[in-house]
């Protein structure tokens, strides 16, 4: 059978490709896949999450012929709203644009938070960072963020935005809003909502710095390959 297998990150200047066909033994499992695309790149997969269309998967998740594979290095329950707004993008983000979103008379309450470059980090000069995602998925995850939000806190509208590509220092590369009735509900929302973006979208930071560069050390939110 037929797999598409897609390399983010660390993964994809390993390989020099972001994507590749391989071909694999009917019935095969993620791990055995991975295992023979290891071999075959000379890639080290342990501790990277993997994503089957789209999906987060497990090592034992049997794969189907035409059935793409991701495999994610650390990234650095209810109904999600129809009028949810969600943004990966390599355009500035424009955040009176992205706060309006949040901004309806039934709505008394509106929380945000927005992260941006930072320099000097870790006694370094950062000259820009540069943000590689998988785009599909992080929408497709963010979404699921935004309904297990909806199902925790009374939100009317949830608003996630995300720099991909170049961001120089000091410019803004995630925004994360939430409106609700009474200003409690957003308030406790945003900062949930922040820590499962860090630890569940797939995005990857390479620090560009005056002596080299380096990829910003991730996290996962998924079972990952042993």
């Amino acid at each position: 059978m037929k797999i598409h297998v897609l390399f983010f990150a660390q993964h994809r200047r390993v390989t020099g490709v972001s994507q590749t066909d391989v071909e694999a033994a009917d019935g095969s499992s993620v791990q055995v896949v991975a295992a023979q695309i290891a071999g075959q790149f000379n890639l080290e997969f342990k501790g990277s999450m993997v994503a089957v269309n789209d999906t987060y998967a497990t090592p034992e998740q049997v794969l189907l012929d035409g059935d793409t594979l991701a495999f994610i290095p650390p990234v650095s329950g209810g109904a999600v709203s129809s009028d949810d707004v969600f943004l990966v993008t390599e355009n500035p983000l424009n955040l009176t644009e992205l706060h309006a979103h949040l901004l309806e008379p039934q709505w008394g309450g509106q929380a945000m938070f927005t992260g941006s470059t930072r320099s000097p980090n870790k006694g370094e000069t950062i000259i820009h960072l540069e943000y590689e995602a998988y785009a599909a998925f992080c929408y497709a995850e963010m979404k699921r963020i935004a309904a297990e939000a909806h199902a925790q806190f009374e939100l009317g509208r949830v608003v996630m935005a995300h720099r991909i590509g170049t961001v120089l220092a000091g410019e803004v590369s995630i925004f994360i809003g939430a409106a609700s009735q009474h200003r409690k509900a957003c308030l406790d929302a945003v900062p949930w909502m922040l820590n499962e973006a860090k630890k569940r979208l797939p995005v990857w930071k390479l620090e560009i710095t005056e002596s080299g560069e380096r990829w910003v050390e991730g996290s996962t939110g998924a079972v990952t390959l042993t």
